[in-house]
């Protein structure tokens, strides 16, 4: 059977404020938007409530330019880094991976 996925992502400093809920269907790849505007800066994504500082429970990290660290395959960004597309994809996503997700800019 199919599961279905929800994720929400929050995103204090990106230009989609806010909290976003996406749905998905397990084995499937599912992308939660993030987008920013002005200079090229490092960001992460994480797991969770965004913490104050950082991403908390980190799962990606890129410099503006590159992914510079990434906790497993299971998660990449698909998106032109350097256009400021940092939308992260979620590959043959799970039930488990259901919930908050941060973007930090």
């Amino acid at each position: 059977t199919m599961g279905l996925l929800l994720c929400w992502v929050s995103s204090p400093s990106a230009s989609s404020s806010g909290a976003l809920l996406m749905t998905g269907v397990a084995g499937q790849s599912v992308t939660l938007p993030c987008y920013y505007n002005g200079e090229v800066t490092s960001m992460c994504w994480g797991r969770g409530a965004c913490p104050w500082f950082d991403c908390g429970t980190n799962i990606i990290w890129t410099d503006g330019y590159r992914v510079t660290y990434w906790r497993h395959g299971h998660y990449q960004l698909n998106g032109n880094i350097r256009g400021r597309d940092v939308s992260l994809t979620i590959n043959n996503a799970a039930v488990s991976d259901s919930g908050l997700f941060c973007c930090r800019i």
